[in-house]
């Protein structure tokens, strides 16, 4: 019974072991001289993901609302202002994320990273039957799916410019699933 326990336990507990905290720059941290688009290339950033800036007083991030606006260094209407380090930011948002330092041209000497944004891998939930009568219920009004987000907005929630096409299955989710049937094969050998 102990084992049973055990194995439920490990199987609520494991999907929140995949969310990853990454350190912007690793020990370099957000300074300048620092290549940050180097640093991001060929990881993988999920709505389970966070960012952790480290910087000293001489430094902020903001989070800027379109390429245009990183490109230009322009933070006149930031999506979100952290100037006390160490700032970790979830990536709660799908798409792209576009960070500068505003201060004293750190942008334009290149201290600014653009990460983009996929979804979490999860399992899907089991499909429930069609309600009787064999019709679906309409689609509840609200904002239509690519809607821009209104300025009210939460800080450090970048904007949606279009609905993005689903992503492609990515290793992590095969590495997810191939961990938890591995996990479950050990399991299930100790409870026979």
């Amino acid at each position: 019974m102990g084992k049973v326990i055990a194995f439920l336990v490990l199987m609520l507990v494991a999907p929140a072991a995949y969310a990853v905290n990454y350190t912007v720059g690793n020990s370099s941290g957000w300074n300048t001289g620092v290549d940050y688009n180097a640093w991001a290339t060929g990881q993988t950033f999920t709505t389970a993901d966070a960012l952790v800036f480290n910087y000293g007083p001489t430094h902020a991030v903001h989070i800027v609302a379109n390429a245009e606006d990183y490109f230009d260094c322009d933070d006149d209407m930031p999506r979100g202002i952290y100037r006390t380090s160490p700032t970790t930011i979830q990536l709660n948002v799908t798409g792209p994320w576009y960070f500068i330092c505003p201060t004293d041209n750190h942008c334009e000497a290149g201290q600014r990273l653009t990460v983009n944004v996929t979804a979490a891998a999860s399992i899907p939930p089991a499909a429930s039957p069609p309600p009787s009568g064999g019709s679906v219920p309409p689609t509840p009004a609200g904002t239509p799916p690519g809607t821009p987000p209104s300025m009210a907005t939460p800080p450090g929630t970048p904007p949606s410019m279009a609905t993005p096409p689903p992503p492609p299955p990515s290793a992590a989710a095969g590495l997810k699933v191939g961990l938890i049937s591995l996990v479950m094969a050990a399991l299930t050998g100790l409870l026979v």
